[in-house]
């Protein structure tokens, strides 16, 4: 910091002679500044023009590598995005081919399940057939459950035998039931009872031809009913009357 001695008050303010020659000294720096940077600027110009050639060389090889090297970095690129779209399409095909499989796998396993419910209800379906129409599997376990059974159905029958038979009508006119009360031997199927119809008329037949020969004086025929007798009633007639 300059010091002024001329003002002993404050040595920090400067009179004015001595301000007018800090102002001149100032000036004087100033001046010589700008002829420095005028120097510098004669300097740069001269030595522009003597490297006029070089730089715009310099400049144009400069834009050239730049140019190069971006068209380098956009060729990487587009083969970097050409390779990720690859990768990309890739990932998707394996996606879409693990989700067909799973697909097929699921519709396999649906199919399969579909084809073991219906195996299993056609056996449930045979093995109640089989039940129903084997009359010698007991449906009661024991006497005391088929003396309650038959009570509670007595009771709920009506009393007067015609409504009843109405009631067993009806029961027995389901096609299962009516199977197991044939295998049962309750009821008659249709053939046996054509069967029966017929082997009465035939019996038929046979009393009144028997009846005929019967009354016939000739031996020959009273020969002939007498073996027919024996054939007529054998030993599996008598078997059956005995029962």
């Amino acid at each position: 910091m300059f010091v002024c001695l001329c003002n002993a008050a404050d040595p920090t303010e400067l009179c004015m002679v001595h301000k007018k020659g800090k102002l001149f000294e100032c000036r004087k720096n100033e001046e010589v500044e700008e002829q420095k940077l005028e120097k510098k600027r004669e300097a740069d110009r001269k030595y522009y023009e003597r490297n006029r050639e070089r730089k715009i060389a310099d400049v144009k090889e400069y834009k050239r590598k730049t140019k190069q090297t971006n068209v380098g970095v956009t060729r990487r690129s587009q083969q970097e995005k050409q390779k990720q779209f690859a990768a990309k399409k890739k990932k998707q095909e394996e996606k879409d081919a693990t989700e067909e499989r799973r697909e097929k796998i699921r519709q396999q396993t649906r199919e399969r399940v579909r084809r073991l419910r219906e195996k299993r209800r056609q056996e449930i379906r045979q093995s109640s057939d089989e039940d129903t129409a084997s009359p010698s599997t007991p449906t009661l376990p024991n006497r005391m459950a088929k003396k309650r059974a038959l009570k509670k159905t007595v009771e709920a029958m009506p009393k007067t035998p015609e409504k009843k038979a109405e009631h067993f009508e009806a029961i027995s006119s389901s096609p299962r039931t009516r199977k197991v009360l044939q295998k049962k031997g309750v009821i008659k199927s249709p053939e046996e009872i054509k069967e029966t119809v017929a082997l009465g008329a035939l019996a038929a037949d046979i009393s009144e031809g028997a009846e005929h020969v019967k009354r016939s004086r000739s031996k020959n025929t009273r020969a002939a009913y007498s073996a027919f007798k024996h054939l007529a009633f054998g030993q599996n007639v008598a078997k059956t009357r005995a029962k």
